[in-house]
């Protein structure tokens, strides 16, 4: 090569300043905005403020239920109103501020319209029906008392060494631990300290066994039908966890019978809890607690974990977006930027657990995911890391006719874009950073 040829490099002057590029103030600034944000997150991992806020989460996963899975589901009455709903009358199709018609559609609730032509509910039909919800209700009622039951084994098998050594052993100090340690659950669920049973859910269950047992006199077809649908809708929208329609199923509008308490339920402690209106509504509530504790001991957890890895989590996800903005700006083909980008947020997304881990069939946003059979929290992270190799394969395949126009790139190589600010995405991160310690603050310690 000729001296010609060769690049002419200019000596530094006396008093000249070394410029900067504007990437690297860029970077500068975003470290250090990263930085105070860092140092302002210790407070989330000060001594007080984990035991205040892993008090509250405590009691979420306290709470926790293990429902079996011949009790899972909330589609009961939508089920049960699509096939027989045309055995009621209209009334039960509407709504108004007083009353809630049992077969109402909602979003939580899509139920066609029906009509009564060729619909019939025979006695052995209905006693099926019943029988496979007093199926259902029976493992619920067992999953209820999974937790409880446990530590009533625990303390026999305490009480069993004790007599076998046949030593001093504080069986009754015991008692009071398990008894303390259960008396949250207990609570919760309406559950006696004598036994693993939810008294409200009993009596409620006893009360519409009664109440589809009870003989149907001087009734038309029609109506000795919808007699017999109304128990049956009770005990779905009981087991579905839905007060409102509970009451409306177990108490329509031409009922003529009124709501009190046979012998063998007074005989049972019910008349405590109340009128049957109460203790169908306290029950139903209590399902709907419980089919929705799952859920919330999952995000309680989550959120612990979140609270303590907040600061590594949030700095992880700024500098990917900033190493992504500043290889953006090298007018790259979309066919290998967009890959690029997609496997970048989906590894940070598995690796910093940023997913579903309580998707629920309460939930209108989450329960058509579990209608396409999305039960597993890595699905989106998954679903983006395939899109990602899908547009590599469509890159590599079709090098010509890729998402950019031929000789697209080429042109484009030297329009390198160059940053208008050195601070705009360090002034994002802050204050994005910002906004996010204070929603984390008032989700820990916020109280309504």
């Amino acid at each position: 090569m000729h001296s010609r040829d060769m690049p002419t490099l200019a000596a530094p002057v006396r008093g000249q300043h070394v410029s900067v590029g504007p990437e690297a103030l860029e970077w500068l600034f975003t470290l250090a905005a990263i930085a105070f944000l860092i140092w302002q997150s210790a407070a989330f991992r000060d001594a007080a403020f984990v035991r205040g806020s892993g008090d509250r989460y405590h009691e979420s996963v306290e709470l926790k239920v293990p429902i079996a899975q011949h009790a899972a589901g909330t589609r009961r009455v939508v089920e049960m109103c699509n096939r027989y709903g045309g055995l009621l009358p209209d009334s039960e199709r509407d709504t108004s501020a007083q009353r809630i018609g049992v077969c109402h559609a909602d979003a939580r609730h899509p139920i066609v319209a029906t009509s009564a032509t060729a619909i019939t509910l025979t006695s052995s039909g209905a006693a099926a029906e019943f029988a496979a919800l007093t199926g259902q209700y029976e493992a619920l009622a067992q999953s209820l008392a999974l937790p409880v039951k446990a530590r009533l084994s625990a303390l026999q098998e305490l009480d069993n060494r004790a007599r076998e050594a046949r030593t001093e052993t504080d069986v009754q100090g015991a008692i009071q631990s398990l008894a303390g340690e259960t008396r949250l659950y207990r609570d919760a669920y309406g559950i006696t300290a004598a036994g693993a049973r939810s008294l409200p859910l009993e009596c409620a269950r006893n009360y519409l066994d009664a109440r589809f047992r009870l003989p149907a006199r001087d009734l038309t077809p029609d109506a000795s039908n919808a007699a017999q649908l109304y128990p049956l809708l009770g005990m779905a929208a009981l087991l579905d966890g839905d007060p409102a329609r509970a009451l409306a199923a177990v108490f329509p509008a031409s009922d003529r019978h009124g709501g009190s308490w046979s012998k063998v339920e007074r005989g049972a402690d019910c008349t405590a809890l109340g009128q049957p209106q109460q203790v169908i509504a306290s029950a139903a509530e209590i399902v709907s607690r419980a089919r929705a504790s799952e859920n919330d001991a999952a995000k309680a957890l989550a959120m612990q974990e979140l609270l303590f890895n907040a600061s590594w989590i949030f700095a992880s996800w700024a500098v990917a977006g900033l190493a992504l903005l500043q290889i953006g700006r090298r007018a790259l083909p979309p066919g290998r930027f967009l890959p690029l980008a997609g496997l970048t947020w989906a590894a940070l997304g598995w690796l910093t657990h940023v997913h579903i881990e309580w998707i629920s069939d309460r939930a209108a946003h989450t329960a058509w995911l579990l209608r396409w059979g999305v039960k597993w929290p890595d699905f989106f992270q998954v679903l983006v890391a395939a899109a990602a190799v899908l547009l590599m394969l469509v890159a590599m395949l079709r090098p010509d006719r890729g998402l950019a126009p031929p000789g697209a790139a080429a042109r484009q190589a030297s329009a390198r874009q160059t940053p208008s600010s050195r601070i705009g995405y360090a002034g994002f991160v802050f204050f994005v950073g910002l906004g996010w310690w204070l929603m984390l603050d008032l989700s820990a310690t916020g109280h309504y």
